[in-house]
């Protein structure tokens, strides 16, 4: 990913959805298999500066484990958190957690 990143743009209309729940006043956080420096890159510094906390560079199968490790790092309360993505597996790992999941139709699934 990292060799064509400059070809990888957010969705349209993300910018301003992050934007927008970063002034209503949600806590976000960025939990991916990609690597740090690719997710600042496609987020640009104004987006990423909405971001409280990220924990990038996730096995495939270990977002169970980095949404606990969110939690934990973060003091968000998993009954207050919300996981928004992509993948079926990403449904499991919230429900692992008790964290409620809001399903994107883009990404791994087109």
């Amino acid at each position: 990913m990292a060799r064509h990143i400059e070809d990888i743009h957010l969705f349209p209309g993300m910018a301003t959805v992050v934007a927008g729940l970063h002034k209503s006043g949600f806590i976000l956080a960025l939990v991916t298999s990609n690597s740090k420096r690719n997710a600042l890159k496609v987020l640009g510094p104004q987006l990423s500066q909405y971001f409280d906390h990220f924990e990038c560079g996730i096995s495939i199968f270990g977002k169970r484990a980095a949404l606990k490790r969110t939690l934990k790092r973060t003091g968000f309360v998993a009954s207050d958190t919300m996981l928004i993505a992509d993948e079926l597996r990403d449904i499991y790992a919230a429900e692992s957690v008790n964290i409620s999941f809001g399903a994107v139709g883009w990404g791994y699934l087109n």
